[in-house]
């Protein structure tokens, strides 16, 4: 199946890429800035008079993730933008031609042009392909020095808060 990709960069603050496929609209990627959070980093002594910090973890989509505290160090719009400037994550799961996430999307609105009611698993769906290369390592690895700080080496996920907070909309059809 083909898709008319045209991708559409956000504007001022807003991180998502709106863009059309198969005649719907959508937007995906960070579309409610929300504070985002320190690692929460708890002091349990000192060696060789340095701070030694026990690692807060908690499961999630398979990993041992850090913590965050309560401490906000930014917004989830300029890490995105940051990150997005890095590794092009909001736009290059798009630019892919056999993306396998993209025609999963593409099946779902075909059943929604055939009078199936998919709305939510398209939603779901357009969230997939942004987190899923995030989940499977496609934008490389971390260097040990973060990979040994965070306990797993996958970039774009630390704590856990920009990843969840990649959400999906459609906003009509052209």
């Amino acid at each position: 199946m083909k898709a008319g990709r045209k991708i559409i960069e956000g504007k001022g603050l807003d991180k998502f890429i709106s863009g059309e496929i198969s005649k719907f609209k959508f937007d995906v990627g960070i579309l409610q800035n929300k504070p985002h959070f320190e690692v929460l980093k708890r002091k349990i002594g000192t060696k060789n008079g340095k701070p030694v910090y026990a690692k807060s973890w908690y499961q999630y989509a398979g990993l041992n993730l850090l913590r965050h505290g309560s401490k906000p160090d930014g917004t989830l719009n300029k890490v995105a933008a940051e990150m997005d400037e890095l590794f092009k994550w909001l736009r290059r799961p798009f630019l892919l031609k056999r993306n396998k996430d993209l025609i999963w999307v593409i099946n779902f609105m075909v059943d929604i042009m055939n009078g199936k009611d998919n709305r939510r698993r398209i939603e779901n769906a357009m969230q997939a392909v942004v987190r899923n290369p995030i989940l499977r390592g496609d934008y490389g690895r971390n260097s040990q020095k973060t990979a040994k700080e965070k306990g797993f080496n996958k970039l774009l996920m630390r704590t856990g808060q920009l990843f969840k907070n990649v959400k999906a909309r459609l906003t009509g059809r052209v």
